[in-house]
C-alpha cells in the first residue's frame, strides 16, 4: 500500500483571495484567485484580461496564471504538472 502526504505550502500561494469566474476585461493582480472551465487559477502577473490571457485557454495563459489543481476522472490528481 502507498502513502501520499501533501503538506501545507507556505510562500508563493498564501493569502490567495477568491474573486470568482474569470472574465475578460478585468484587472487582475498578483494571489487573486478565479475559475475558469472547472479548474482554479491564481494570478501569478498582473494584467487586464483579454482571450490570450484565459486561463487554461488563451494562448499565452501560462505566462498569467498557474493552474491550482486538476482534478481528473477515477480519483487521479495534477498538481503543478505532476500527476499523483
Amino acid at each position: 500500500m502507498s502513502r501520499i502526504s501533501i503538506a501545507h505550502t507556505i510562500g508563493a500561494y498564501q493569502s490567495t483571495r477568491w474573486v470568482g469566474e474569470w472574465q475578460s476585461g478585468e484587472d487582475y493582480v498578483l494571489k487573486q484567485q478565479v475559475g475558469n472551465g472547472g479548474d482554479l487559477f491564481i494570478c501569478k502577473l498582473s494584467h487586464t484580461s483579454a482571450a490570450g490571457s484565459e486561463p487554461g485557454a488563451g494562448v499565452n495563459w501560462e505566462t498569467y496564471w498557474t493552474r491550482q489543481v486538476d482534478i481528473q476522472p477515477f480519483g487521479s490528481y495534477t498538481i503543478d504538472g505532476g500527476i499523483i
